[in-house]
């Protein structure tokens, strides 16, 4: 397809110059203020907590085939009688006692079975690390406690159950942390491994103060299902090392999501982030619904997303101071595939980019951008932005601003189609700023 591309060589210039629930296809005509209404809690079912009461380690493995069955108890139960003495009571007590947690970062519990991994949560372990995969089915595991529970670099961890946010490994108190690390999250090969509405880590609208922290993990999912899910806007999602997060579409799934319902994303310094979502059917990849959304980008992180949506839908409370900040080195690299939902910012609401030294921004979209008057994108010393729309015009009648502060360059292309401009910018002030250069 004919692209007019349109380049600023800023840097170039320095040296000789003087001194940023569903989301369906059927909302795409609501008006900016109406959204879709998060997912009911009406549908929500009450889930019993699984309970073990375990004294050795169990040391099967469970297959992918027959591990989905929901976790059954083990404990056992011995008959009092009214003329047992004290110490036979307590010595009988003693017995069923749970053992205090011991784990460590530096020696982490070992569990290889889903009941294993469900009476260690249950008994308060902090650091649980996996010597199989395990297939939870719908089991519902409440956790209380801050958790990491780490895969080995090799073992994969498996759940299916749908529609409930308190079933799976799910947040059970505010102020914690579910850690997922060194782990694999949903297996091709095994049916709807990666399947619930609300994510790998579920927590309710009463959560607040807590985060997900994601490191080292690859997740896959053949339902659609929405990987992550912590709405308040209190709450952060964060990221860490290397990742990689695959959703598609097969026959039967409607667990068609965003990747992420949450306001707060932090990539962590060095963390190297891929996201594709393949054959969506919703408008956002990521939804801050509770609040402005907050995305950082670290020194030298790398986030790059593929998707069938926009990148950014916003809900009621996060109309206005939507940011996306890329830090120094970091690289913001977004393919949308999807024309009525392939732009970056879906809704007509503020956004603002920051581009911080060296940092770039690169944007391939299918529709043109909304970009109004108090959104803008801010490039500092250094810094490089792509702005593609392979169908027109990269902004729709936009009016924020491009601020360029010592940048290196700045390139905008518009496919055949376009016709307000070449960029898309309208306004009856200057779109572009240039700040002085350094000498």
């Amino acid at each position: 397809m004919l692209l007019q591309p349109l380049t600023l060589n800023v840097g170039s210039q320095a040296a000789s110059s003087a001194p940023s629930p569903v989301l369906n296809e059927a909302s795409v005509s609501q008006s900016d203020q109406q959204v879709p209404s998060t997912s009911p809690e009406s549908k929500l079912e009450t889930s019993s907590e699984a309970s073990t009461s375990s004294n050795q380690m169990i040391a099967s493995n469970v297959s992918a085939a027959s591990a989905s069955q929901p976790i059954a108890s083990d404990t056992t139960h011995e008959a009092l009688t009214d003329q047992a003495d004290d110490a036979a009571t307590s010595k009988r007590r003693q017995k069923r006692a749970a053992p205090a947690p011991s784990s460590s970062q530096s020696s982490p519990f070992l569990v290889g079975t889903a009941q294993e991994l469900a009476a260690a949560i249950k008994r308060g372990e902090t650091h649980i690390r996996l010597t199989a995969d395990i297939n939870i089915g719908d089991a519902a595991i409440p956790v209380r406690q801050s958790v990491t529970i780490d895969g080995d670099h090799k073992y994969t961890y498996m759940y299916n159950s749908g529609l409930d946010w308190h079933r799976g490994i799910y947040f059970a108190a505010s102020g914690i942390q579910i850690t997922f690390k060194n782990i694999k999250i949903g297996k091709a090969s095994v049916k709807h491994s990666a399947n619930n509405y609300y994510g790998i880590a579920p927590a309710d609208n009463s959560i607040r103060n807590s985060q997900i922290i994601i490191e080292n993990v690859d997740y896959y999912s053949d339902y659609g299902a929405q990987p992550l899910h912590i709405r308040d806007k209190s709450n952060q999602i964060i990221f860490r090392g290397k990742n990689s997060f695959y959703t598609t579409k097969n026959p039967g799934s409607f667990f068609i999501q965003e990747f992420a319902e949450a306001t707060n994303f932090l990539f962590e310094e060095d963390s190297d982030t891929t996201i594709t979502l393949a054959k969506g059917e919703v408008l956002g990849t990521f939804w801050p619904s509770t609040g402005p959304l907050n995305l950082e980008l670290k020194k030298r992180a790398r986030l790059k997303v593929d998707t069938t949506n926009a990148l950014v839908y916003t809900g009621i409370g996060a109309i206005r101071n939507n940011r996306i900040v890329i830090g120094e080195e970091a690289v913001l690299d977004v393919k949308t595939s999807r024309t009525v939902a392939g732009n970056l910012m879906f809704y007509n609401h503020d956004l603002t980019i920051d581009v911080q030294r060296n940092g770039q921004l690169l944007a391939e979209t299918v529709s043109a951008t909304n970009f109004n008057s108090n959104s803008s994108i801010n490039l500092g010393p250094g810094a490089k932005a792509n702005l593609k729309n392979v169908n027109g015009d990269f902004f729709k009648k936009g009016k924020g601003t491009i601020t360029l502060d010592n940048a290196d360059e700045l390139i905008l292309e518009t496919g055949k189609f376009g016709g307000t401009s070449p960029t898309g910018l309208v306004s009856s002030q200057a779109n572009v700023l240039l700040e002085p250069f350094n000498q």
